[in-house]
């Protein structure tokens, strides 16, 4: 109770508890102290969101498409307590730019707007509003060894990519509909594709594959 009113406090938004909400224009979590989870499409298809903080410790699960389709989104931030946060949860979200991690996060970081593992092993996931036009060796950490599931999917302003050697396997649609893609470079390290890696990657013209020179 609070001044005699029943008060509740919010533990999880639940699975499409906003599915298709067009009249949400921002979300504001920070007051609400005890939320652990935002569920599997909560606010899937919110079209009219331009800005979501999500600044409270108590948050710990995102599920996938949690923020699908919320095209007014220029940049979203996980809070320091999330440990389990779906790669897909910003799929569709076409003018997202930028997706940063609070620094004190054990579990992902955020490198020049890219979603990583803490350990920088595995790209997560590139925000689809991605601005530059390239993303070349000195954009990863030097630690990456995997491009994750769908990690470039529908990365529509990237006309080229360079994978850097050491990185050994892309996850499932990791191109998937990069409609802007002309040159990509592998690295001989490579050794596993996943299914549909290059599906929708319709204006490719130079793909090159084996190059064998580590860097020094």
């Amino acid at each position: 109770y609070n001044n005699g009113i029943l008060d509740f406090d919010v533990v999880e938004i639940a699975d499409s508890a906003c599915l298709g909400n067009t009249n949400i224009k921002n979300v504001y979590l920070s007051s609400y102290s005890k939320l652990r989870r935002i569920g599997d499409s909560a606010f899937n298809g919110c079209s009219s969101i331009e800005w979501v903080q999500m600044a409270t410790s108590s948050l710990q699960q995102i599920g996938k498409y949690a923020f699908k389709g919320c095209n007014l989104l220029t940049t979203i931030k996980l809070p320091e307590n999330v440990y389990s946060c779906s790669a897909y949860f910003v799929d569709g979200c076409t003018n997202l730019q930028t997706i940063s991690v609070n620094g004190n996060n054990s579990y992902y970081t955020s490198i020049k707007g890219v979603l990583y593992n803490k350990a920088k092993t595995t790209l997560l996931r590139c925000p689809e509003g991605y601005t530059s036009t390239s993303f070349l060796s000195d954009n990863y950490p030097s630690s990456i060894t995997t491009i994750g599931n769908y990690a470039f999917e529908s990365c529509k302003n990237i006309e080229s990519i360079t994978i850097p050697y050491g990185v050994t396997s892309f996850g499932y649609g990791a191109f998937r509909y990069c409609t802007s893609l002309k040159f990509l470079k592998i690295p001989s390290s490579v050794n596993e594709f996943g299914d549909g890696a290059f599906v929708g990657v319709v204006n490719l013209e130079h793909l090159t594959v084996n190059i064998k020179t580590p860097p020094a």
